[in-house]
């Protein structure tokens, strides 16, 4: 129900193919790209490229098995064929191998099927005529702001001509960027998908996996990995843009960013099934958009989230000429959030090299530039730590003292501590533990509320906020602690619909909230699991986890009315905390994976 989509990629772009067959969104060429197909956004307008059977049919649709090669089959009154749709991507003598290229295999099971193709892009998020021509054997796309090009084994005049096709031996189709997509033939596609599909097996059995729900870890990986952008190391939140938390509301939002907050999760997800790689990718991201700290930037110029190459103006628009997502408006591109004062971005930031350095201590010396900017960042949140700020559910319009905003804050110091002391640096830890220190009784004071018996949102504030809950995974204070049980509980009695968690429940700048956000409800349960009730959080996590699509992939957040999905898809902080809540559920909490190699340095 809602978002019946899968997902295909290169770890450069996406595209979202539905469950029958049709490409509804892909952006062209990285993800945050304008779009040339965007039926999700706009039905009549978007653009889409879709494959459908002349007679009456059934569709199926799974991925082949541990890859992120998705297959969708159909079977028609004259016959059954399957649509095999990848982009490629496959180490050839060591080098990745990584076109920018969408590969639909046709193969004819049974019959002779006769097929409707729409091939109908929209380039720039359908703004401007988007022009069509066959040119040299395929068919050009044409827009003022660049080319899509289809070739086929199909005759491209019939095609553009709107004529139906009959599919009597295997064909493909190639869709790319440019004027010219070479026309390689099947071969050469067959030897891409035998190649691609080996690559993603083999990442598949380079890790390790949970027993518990193993084939859910083992998806939410895959679509993590979809969801980073190789090229630099960023990860982004989501390969779309607009889709509502709350059908038919303005909480339309661009996720194609990197956030630092959730890429601090991330790395950790792919370190614990032993994927190091990414992880390293990612540092050498946090690198590239920490350098102008490094020479002296001003710390007001960290930002909560960059573009895929480390933009940092990521301003933002609205596409009034789309009809949105189910009619939900307004379709928005950029993200005026980036610009917010976020305090708890610092200890993200901390935590992310704590981590790299420390916890799975990947490598045996912290070099200058890191330890740098980690005494940049420990200042700041000296200096800033007593501010409001917006806080890590973005408020657009409150300024408060938010308590996850505190307690990242706390982390960040005690992260840099230990950090510090490990490598033997030179620095004033007796200052930094005594704003260590404040900062923890300043929470525990301020936060806690007595009606509720509960850590709340903010100080003096008697709402209750999800976030609290990852106050034992920072390590401030344990899951089995009584105020921390009775915040559980009280989270659990306030926030818990149906067995899914919400954020909070108060109005915020779009109204009230009606859904669940997915994140939480794994947060929940690992608090759950670490104070001692592990049936119960066991129960929780395989309920949650029935709420998948049919191929089980997550967005945002869950409709609490319907059951349906809402929200940016497929929404990587949902797959990273449902893979590291299956570990921790298996019993697999080892501080280092053992299969995880050291780096020499």
């Amino acid at each position: 129900m809602g978002l019946d989509y899968g997902i295909i990629g290169n770890c450069k772009t996406a595209a979202l193919i539905s469950r029958e067959g049709s490409i509804d969104w892909c952006c062209f060429p990285r993800f945050d790209s304008p779009s040339v197909f965007a039926k999700l956004l706009d039905e009549e307008k978007g653009g889409h490229f879709s494959l459908t059977p002349v007679h009456a049919y059934t569709a199926s649709q799974s991925y082949v098995a541990e890859t992120n090669v998705l297959k969708t089959s159909f079977t028609c009154r004259d016959g059954t064929f399957s649509v095999i749709d990848f982009f490629c991507r496959y180490r050839k003598k060591g080098k990745l191998m990584r076109d920018n290229k969408i590969y639909r295999l046709i193969e004819v099971h049974s019959g002779k099927p006769q097929v409707m193709v729409g091939f109908s892009p929209r380039l720039d998020y359908a703004r401007g005529k988007t022009a069509f021509k066959h040119e040299r054997g395929h068919i050009v796309a044409r827009h003022a702001r660049g080319f899509l090009s289809l070739c086929s084994s199909f005759d491209e005049q019939e095609i553009l001509e709107g004529k139906p096709v009959t599919l009597t031996d295997d064909s493909y189709f190639i869709v790319g960027l440019g004027e010219h997509v070479s026309q390689t033939g099947l071969p050469y596609i067959k030897r891409n998908l035998r190649l691609t599909l080996a690559y993603w097996q083999d990442f598949v059995d380079r890790a390790t996996w949970p027993t518990l729900q193993r084939d859910a870890a083992i998806r939410s990986a895959l679509a993590l990995k979809l969801l980073t952008y190789d090229r630099s190391g960023a990860i982004v939140a989501a390969a779309t843009t607009s889709l509502p938390e709350v059908v038919g509301s303005s909480r339309t939002y661009d996720y194609r960013y990197c956030w630092l907050r959730d890429s601090s999760f991330t790395i950790n997800a792919f370190t614990r099934i032993c994927h190091f790689d990414e992880a390293q990718d990612y540092m050498r991201f946090l690198r590239k958009v920490a350098l102008p700290l490094l020479k002296g930037s001003d710390m007001a110029d960290l930002h909560i989230m960059y573009g895929v190459e480390g933009e940092r103006d990521l301003r933002e628009r609205t596409l009034n000429h789309l009809a949105g997502y189910m009619h939900s408006k307004p379709v928005r591109i950029g993200n005026s959030a980036y610009k917010q004062s976020q305090i708890d971005v610092p200890g993200e930031v901390i935590d992310t090299i704590h981590k790299f350095y420390v916890h799975y201590t990947y490598v045996k010396k912290l070099d200058a530039a890191a330890w740098k900017l980690v005494r940049r960042l420990v200042a700041y949140v000296i200096r800033h730590w007593r501010d409001t700020d917006q806080g890590i559910w973005e408020f657009r319009g409150k300024k408060k003292h938010f308590t996850h905003s505190k307690l990242m804050c706390w982390v960040a110091l005690e992260k840099a501590i230990e950090l510090g002391l490990f490598f033997k640096k030179k620095a004033p830890f007796d200052d930094w533990k005594r704003h260590r220190d404040e900062i923890k009784e300043s929470i525990l004071k301020k936060a806690w509320s007595v009606r509720k018996k509960a850590f709340t949102m903010s100080y003096g504030s008697e709402s209750l906020d999800a976030s609290v809950l990852l106050m034992p995974y920072y390590g401030f204070l344990d899951a089995k602690d009584k105020r921390m049980k009775s915040t559980i509980d009280a989270i659990e009695k306030e926030l818990c619909k149906k067995g899914l968690v919400m954020r909070y429940t108060i109005k915020d700048d779009f109204g009230k909230p009606v859904n669940s956000f997915s994140v939480c409800t794994f947060w929940f349960i690992d608090a759950l699991y670490r104070s001692g009730q592990k049936k119960k959080a066991e129960r929780y996590f395989n309920s949650v986890i029935q709420y998948s699509n049919h191929l089980g992939l997550f967005s945002e957040d869950i409709d609490l009315a319907t059951g349906e999905l809402v929200g940016n898809f497929p929404q990587a902080y949902t797959h990273l905390s449902l893979l590291t809540t299956a570990i921790l559920l298996s019993g697999q909490g080892a501080r280092r994976p053992v299969c995880l190699p050291r780096i020499k340095t």
